[in-house]
């Protein structure tokens, strides 16, 4: 058998293409999501609604906490989106990654 690159398969029998895939967007939406915290203090949907990400104290969020940020967002999406669902019933409005890494996203 000839194999091209889209073709190509490993011994579990899922593309290699598709996995690789996978992890250029993984990589990809953590850079994105760690770049714009950290520069900015908000992605550019947040620009535009006009929110930003900061410390309790109002501070700028470091890289360090924006990464821990990224990966925590990915924790409140899993099982049913219940990280996110459970702002809606908190007194300050913050979902499980705000929590996790004690931030609070504002109005500007």
């Amino acid at each position: 058998m000839v194999y091209g690159a889209a073709g190509a398969t490993n011994e579990a029998g899922v593309p290699i293409v598709v996995m690789l895939t996978a992890g250029v967007e993984f990589i990809i939406s953590i850079a994105y999501t760690i770049f714009f915290i950290g520069a900015y203090g908000a992605t550019p949907g947040k620009m535009a609604c006009k929110i930003r990400v900061v410390n309790p104290d109002g501070s700028k969020v470091s890289y360090a906490k924006a990464t821990g940020r990224a990966f925590a967002e990915m924790l409140s999406g899993c099982f049913c989106a219940v990280g996110y669902i459970m702002a809606a019933f908190d007194a300050e409005k913050r979902s499980l990654h705000d929590r996790i890494c004690a931030t609070r996203v504002i109005r500007n």
